[in-house]
């Protein structure tokens, strides 16, 4: 009986050395990430598509967002300059318009 508990003693030694947490300093990150608006034109000019955003990204390269639900040309006439957020939408593109990239707008205001 003895042995048992020299031995249980002895596993609690040994557990207890090993499970010691070390006190690890852990930096977080507490800078707000900055939400930037993008800028783009509407146009309707896309045959099938509706309504379509033309945006240029930092390189000046051209691309198009296909927004969901479409803007409204009473709203938003051809050419309209506008700002928004958005964020890419999983939903698939139609088959009579391929153009541009899925995307859900929010927080739309007309640039004059």
């Amino acid at each position: 009986m003895k042995s048992i508990q020299i031995l249980f003693l002895f596993y609690v030694y040994l557990t207890s050395c090993s499970l010691k947490k070390q006190n690890i300093p852990v930096e977080q990150n507490t800078e707000k990430q900055e939400i930037v608006k993008n800028f783009g034109i509407v146009t309707y000019k896309s045959n099938n598509c509706g309504s379509l955003i033309i945006v240029k990204d930092k390189d000046n390269k051209e691309y198009f967002l296909s927004p969901f639900p479409s803007l409204d040309p009473k709203d938003y006439p051809e050419g309209t300059k506008i700002k928004f957020l958005f964020k890419t939408s999983k939903r698939a593109q139609s088959q009579e318009c391929n153009k541009g990239i899925p995307a859900i707008l929010s927080e739309i205001e007309i640039v004059k």
